[in-house]
């Protein structure tokens, strides 16, 4: 273990290019419209400005067809809504200063990842690029949800407890435990760091260590909140948490979960695919080709027209894209696995434990004790899984350190290709909405009758913004002559009598690129399984479709 890593002279060069790397990642994506949950925490932030800054979860909101305190259905902690709402504060309520300001989470994730790698022994810009150009980093650190920011603090949480043990100083491990406290107050699954850091330093000091007692700190933080949070709001909210995430599971079987965990750690871990040839023997890379072909092979006869509760479309071509994003992603998955359990084999120490036993943990939690599969509960795998890979990489000794280039270069760029088209699919998700909100608004300006709207996420936002009404299924009162727009890929929608309403109007927006992230025609969820069993989807573009009713019978909804 490096102990001099923070003195090495060329360290500062290599962490200042991957702040630069980073910020030019993101940079295009800063006009970005807010999008899916983004707007919860936007809506928080706005109470906590501007009616009560200890209660940011007071404010009513319709979220899931009905006005209710916020309080009722966000589980998470208050951090990342007070950092947005310093933001907002400051610079306003625009997309551009908004997204400049959540650099900061994505930059402290990064030179995270390296001064990790550095610590175990690696490469430490490797580890960073490769986590850098991972589908899910890209997609999520465009967005202003707490899923960035509670995996930085989770990384240097574990740096400086490595740091404080290796070193026996205990002010690392003060400085470890209040940045794992501050990634509880960021999202409740962060108290899964305290048993890591304890199994860890078990296996690093083969006894129980009297430095333990500062995991006290972060449990303390963890249940404080708890007891501040029952008195303002009456409840609990890690047990509002819990009982969301297994009341939500519906129909999907663990068996069916479990696929579905390997298609979004597959695809949302696209470097590892790439890097294949410098993790493996030719030989065994040609078994790993094998196996993709059998599996796109037999994958028709296999699924028998459905895909768990996901019906495949039967038209020729989708038809074609689901059976080979299934043999991808599916392929791709069990690879990931493999790595990362033979890292274990090879590695049976407590660094070994560590990035095992972390990588495992928050798989196990996407797939089946999260409320929904999807790729933000992932964020947290990307740091371990590449410091496995940069770890193996060396062990192999696969690359000339000499000319890095040339064996790094064309899989990490094919890597970053995939992340940029899926960031770029998901901008032109949210832009989709921002877009149908401005022409629908303009379409109806003129039309006597109050315009109301189903569905959330980024649809809601300008809606409301412009001044539309969210459908409320207890408090709305429709007459003859609304209308009533219905977003396709969205969620929350109420359906209506036909000797009620009746369609007047189809509007539909092309996604514009290749790719999706949300898209029930495709098969892509990566917010939401529900929408469709992969991560992302490549080679169709989408297509979001809003249908426009018009009110005919007056409708009192109580």
């Amino acid at each position: 273990m490096r102990k001099d890593f923070f003195l090495k002279p060329n360290l500062s060069t290599k962490v200042i290019v991957i702040c630069v790397l980073t910020a030019l990642f993101l940079a295009p994506h800063l006009n970005k419209p807010f999008h899916i949950d983004d707007v919860t925490f936007i809506w928080s932030a706005q109470h906590t400005i501007n009616s009560d800054w200890t209660r940011p979860f007071a404010a009513r909101q319709n979220w899931y067809g009905q006005s209710e305190p916020l309080w009722t259905h966000i589980n998470h902690p208050p951090l990342n809504s007070y950092f947005l709402a310093t933001l907002v504060a400051v610079f306003g309520e625009q997309e551009i200063p908004v997204h400049a300001g959540y650099m900061l989470p994505a930059i402290l994730f990064i030179v995270g990842t390296f001064h990790l790698t550095q610590l175990l022994g690696g490469s430490g810009l490797l580890a960073s690029v490769i986590a850098l150009v991972t589908p899910v980093f890209w997609v999520s650190a465009t967005t202003i949800m707490a899923d960035v920011w509670m995996a930085a603090f989770w990384i240097w949480a574990v740096v400086f407890w490595i740091i404080g043990l290796n070193s026996g100083k205990n002010y690392f491990l003060f400085i470890a435990s209040v940045a794992a406290g501050a990634c509880m107050l960021t999202k409740f699954h962060g108290i899964a760091l305290v048993p890591l850091l304890l199994v860890y330093s078990c296996c690093y000091k083969r006894s129980l260590p009297r430095q333990l007692t500062f995991l006290l700190i972060p449990v303390a933080i963890f249940i404080l909140y708890q007891c501040v949070a029952a008195n303002l709001y009456g409840r609990v909210p890690v047990f509002d948490a819990a009982r969301y995430a297994t009341g939500s599971q519906g129909d999907r079987d663990p068996f069916t979960r479990g696929l579905l965990t390997l298609f979004f750690v597959g695809g949302g871990y696209a470097p590892l695919a790439f890097l294949g040839p410098l993790l493996w023997t030719r030989r065994i890379c040609i078994i790993w080709g094998l196996f993709f072909l059998a599996i796109l092979i037999t994958a028709r006869a296999l699924l028998n027209n459905t895909l768990g509760v996901y019906p495949i479309p039967q038209d020729p071509g989708l038809n074609w894209l689901w059976m080979f994003h299934f043999a991808v992603f599916l392929t791709a998955g069990i690879h990931v696995l493999t790595v990362v359990i033979l890292h274990l084999w090879s590695n049976r120490n407590a660094n070994g434990v560590l990035l095992v036993l972390w990588t495992i943990g928050i798989i196990v939690f996407t797939g089946f004790v999260n409320w929904t599969v999807n790729c933000r509960s992932l964020v947290l795998i990307i740091t371990p899984v590449a410091v496995i890979a940069v770890l193996r990489i060396r062990t192999r000794g696969s690359v000339n350190p000499e000319r890095p280039i040339l064996r790094l270069g064309l899989p990490l760029l094919a890597s970053a290709a995939i992340s940029f088209v899926v960031a770029a699919a998901d901008r032109s998700f949210a832009e989709s909405a921002r877009d149908a909100a401005r022409s629908l608004s303009e379409r109806y300006s003129e039309v006597t009758g109050t315009l109301w709207f189903q569905g959330h996420w980024g649809f809601q936002y300008y809606m409301e913004l412009l001044g539309h009404k969210p459908f409320d299924m207890k408090n709305s009162r429709l007459i003859p002559g609304d209308r009533m727009v219905i977003p396709e890929t969205n969620y929350g929608r109420f359906l209506f009598a036909p000797t009620h309403v009746k369609t007047i109007d189809h509007v539909e927006i092309n996604g514009g690129l290749p790719a999706a992230t949300m898209s029930m025609e495709t098969g892509a969820g990566f917010y939401f399984d529900r929408l469709g069993p992969f991560p992302f989807t490549l080679g169709s573009v989408p297509v979001y479709r809003y249908e426009v009713l018009e009110v005919t019978q007056k409708m009192v909804f109580r």
